[in-house]
């Protein structure tokens, strides 16, 4: 993998630090290569840190894998399908409703659960009491190849109404490759 960092130089005045660091501090190695990079107008209260910065992003990278993960957002429009997704990737379920529950997946070896599900309600004003007006968002991890049904259900469809049939039930299929 060819990794194309643009790194600025980070310059740091000695000056700039509190009295009780001077001193503790290693002193600067410049070598001769740096001093040609950057001109003669170096001044002796500089510190170059550009390796250390280098270092940093090259161990930011810390994947070996060729592809990035990438984000697949997943509604009420999917209930019943199936998403195809790749190891890394996250699934982004959000459900119109606050009363939505979700299941543990039916393989957490596969695909996991990030974080705890978020519910946010509707603004103020803008539903009845009662209606579940907002949505639910969860969010899974894909762990390995394989494939897991992520799942959620809700007993109440609205304000003092039971959901009827398949209104109460969720279900979408994860494929891992």
């Amino acid at each position: 993998m060819v990794l194309n960092v643009n790194l600025e130089v980070l310059v740091l005045r000695l000056s700039t630090l509190p009295q009780a660091w001077r001193g503790r501090l290693p002193r600067p190695i410049v070598t001769e290569e740096v001093r040609r990079a950057f001109g003669k107008s170096m001044s002796k209260g500089l510190i170059s840190i550009a390796a250390g910065a280098a270092l940093v992003a090259v161990a930011a990278c810390g994947s070996t894998s060729s592809a990035a993960s990438r984000d697949f957002a997943v509604a009420d429009s999917q209930n019943g399908q199936t998403v195809q997704v790749h190891v890394g990737d996250v699934v982004q379920v959000e459900l119109a409703s606050t009363y939505w529950t979700f299941a543990t997946p039916s393989d957490s070896s596969v695909v996991q659960l990030v974080a705890d599900p978020v519910t946010t309600p509707a603004a103020l004003g803008t539903c009845l009491p009662g209606m579940g007006c907002g949505s639910v968002i969860a969010r899974f991890k894909a762990l390995k190849a394989g494939q897991a049904v992520v799942a959620a259900t809700r007993v109440s469809c609205g304000e003092a109404r039971r959901c009827v049939g398949s209104e109460g039930t969720y279900e979408v299929t994860v494929v891992v490759s």
